[in-house]
């Protein structure tokens, strides 16, 4: 008998060895495959975002060109050409805003608190010195921007992806966001569903093993 579990052993050793060995390739294959297709979809919706935030602020850089272009900077054209930009909004979390060159806001229509604070130093949750990095970009840099920022819907922290341009003549930045957590959504959705993909493999390939046991 005992000669009959060995050679039984033997015969299904190589078989379980080789199933394992499946299963790890498959593994691993799919999660490559998945962080891939993650960040090609990464890719594509930033990509969009960005198109979507260069024609935000051309709209408002145009809406204001009437006044602005006058050439006038007396105090009373200055506050006209900030109150048409807070006028301006996409939706209930897009908006612009304006800095001075020394991190000053000037507007913005969602935290009018923030108005005449000098922000300099202002972090976010990562650390980002988020107003010098913003004039940074616009002066150095392609104009864009992430960074932690509270989302006036929920009131939350939540990611943003901004694009500010320098308006030359006055010493303003202005910019304009959105927020990326429908991009961190749509991504946990694509890892949830390679997971699942995993554990369906998985599971059949455990059965495909126990019936060649069997």
């Amino acid at each position: 008998m005992q000669l009959k579990y060995k050679m039984v052993a033997l015969g299904l050793l190589p078989l379980l060895l080789a199933v394992a060995a499946v299963c790890l390739v498959v593994l691993e294959q799919s999660q490559r495959l998945g962080e891939q297709q993650a960040r090609l979809l990464e890719h594509s919706i930033l990509g969009s975002k960005k198109t979507e935030l260069r024609n935000y602020v051309e709209m408002g850089v145009s809406a204001i060109q009437p006044l602005y272009g006058s050439g006038r900077d007396d105090e009373d054209t200055k506050a006209r050409v900030l109150a048409l930009l807070a006028s301006l909004n996409f939706g209930s979390d897009g908006y612009f805003f304006v800095y001075d060159q020394h991190g000053r806001n000037l507007m913005h229509p969602r935290q009018p608190e923030l108005v005449g604070q000098d922000l300099w130093q202002l972090t976010d949750g990562n650390g980002l010195l988020v107003i010098q990095a913003l004039l940074r970009s616009a002066s150095q840099g392609d104009g864009f921007q992430r960074y932690g920022w509270q989302k006036p819907s929920s009131g939350q922290m939540a990611e943003k992806l901004a694009y500010v341009t320098q308006l030359q003549r006055s010493g303003w930045v202005l910019g304009t966001g959105l927020y990326l957590d429908d991009v961190d959504a749509a991504l946990a959705q694509v890892r949830h569903d390679v997971a699942a993909g995993i554990r369906t493999t998985l599971l059949a390939s455990a059965g495909v093993a126990l019936v060649a046991v069997l």
